[in-house]
């Protein structure tokens, strides 16, 4: 995964808004890294919402046993 959490995707921002103050290719990284950073969110959304379902049918087959 790209960013563990918000706190590194921020400092991975700062570190190239720093590099890049007066260029155009900061605003692209910018955009870029945004666009990760949710498909990042997304998917570890979908993957705990798979596993609580997991869980949950495990639990239903353990209570009708």
């Amino acid at each position: 995964m790209m960013f563990p959490n918000e706190e590194a995707y921020t400092l991975k921002l700062e570190n190239y808004r720093k590099r890049y103050a007066d260029n155009d290719l900061y605003a692209s990284l910018e955009k870029l890294y945004e666009l990760y950073y949710h498909i990042a969110k997304e998917e570890n959304r979908e993957r705990s919402d798979n596993k609580i379902e997991q869980m949950l049918r495990r639990r239903q087959v353990t209570a009708l046993i």
